[in-house]
């Protein structure tokens, strides 16, 4: 099982202008991610100030996380980068004799 940081962004302009509108899409797109905290997906997440854009840390395979991500497609985008930990670091550098 993989870990990814995935820094996401509003797509504003896919966004209606609307305010009640932009808090409902808002508050949908909260329950999907409130979903996969509690399945356990999510390990962390949090918007940066001014909301447009933020971070998860979510735990899965490739395939997992990126058909998770696709349920905020076409309102969101997402950069993922797969990490690894010190530990596992570490482990790499011992086998590689170092």
């Amino acid at each position: 099982m993989g870990r990814f940081l995935v820094i996401w962004e509003l797509q504003n302009a896919r966004l209606s202008d609307n305010p009640q509108e932009r808090a409902a899409a808002a508050r949908a797109s909260m329950q999907g991610v409130q979903a996969g905290i509690d399945a356990g997906m999510i390990k962390e997440w949090g918007a940066f100030l001014g909301m447009e854009k933020g971070f998860g840390v979510y735990e899965g395979s490739e395939a997992e996380v990126a058909a998770f991500l696709q349920q905020f497609a076409p309102f969101a985008t997402d950069t993922v980068h797969p990490y690894v930990t010190i530990t596992e670091l570490n482990a790499m550098l011992d086998a590689m004799g170092g």
